[in-house]
């Protein structure tokens, strides 16, 4: 009895020493916790009218059927407005391939799942575009930036 007592001191010795080995591995290697600073309040500055970046991703809720007369994909926002310069970027986050057409012939791609295509406004103007493949559209308005 006084030797299974013994075991199971160092049993318990053994599981403690692991334990601290562990804490102490955690705490010397985590990464410094970043120094908090006081806010700094910030003169008002007009917005910048540099480059801007919108997304459209091109999504499905549901896939009724295999067939493309009622599949129910989108462009997600289907219709935006941005200023002169901005670069929109199509996200084709659907499980089938998609395409982005303008109608006045600027930009064309195809995109297979999980692919990209981005074009940047350079001029104002209603721009229109579709998918080639499902009944898809969309619209990107484009406006002057007025400086203030």
């Amino acid at each position: 009895m006084n030797l299974t007592r013994i075991r199971m001191a160092r049993i318990t010795a053994i599981l403690l020493s692991v334990g601290l080995l562990v804490f102490g591995v955690y705490v010397f290697t985590r990464p410094a916790p970043a120094q908090l600073t006081p806010a700094q309040p910030t003169p008002l500055q007009p917005e910048p009218t540099s480059a801007l970046a919108v997304m459209v991703k091109i999504t499905c809720d549901v896939i009724i059927e295999e067939t493309v007369s009622n599949y129910n994909g989108e462009y997600t926002p289907r219709n935006i407005t941005v200023p002169v310069g901005t670069t929109v970027t199509w996200n084709n986050t659907d499980v089938k391939e998609h395409s982005v057409v303008s109608d006045d012939g600027l930009f064309s791609a195809n995109l297979d799942v999980g692919e990209t295509f981005s074009y940047t406004f350079t001029k104002p103007g209603i721009f229109v575009y579709r998918s080639d493949i499902y009944a898809l559209d969309g619209k990107v308005t484009v406006e002057e930036v007025m400086a203030e």
